[in-house]
């Protein structure tokens, strides 16, 4: 199964990065949400864990939200 999470900036709506999550890893549009993937999947080393985690994450400035 793929899972495909848009990284958005919080009020003006800007897609920063798309995250697909298919069988070989995560793969990045542009690699800005790199970083907080990385440190999720570390934190949460079950991958059906870490994507559900995704789901409605945001930290006031940024927002996963999953991709229409």
């Amino acid at each position: 199964m793929t899972d495909v999470f848009e990284l958005v900036e919080v009020g003006a709506g800007d897609v920063l990065d798309t995250v697909t999550f298919g069988s070989g890893g995560p793969s990045y549009a542009t690699g800005v949400a790199e970083p907080m993937i990385a440190s999720r999947l570390r934190l949460i080393p079950d991958r059906e864990q870490a994507v559900a985690s995704l789901e409605g994450w945001s930290n006031g400035y940024l927002a996963t939200r999953r991709k229409p």
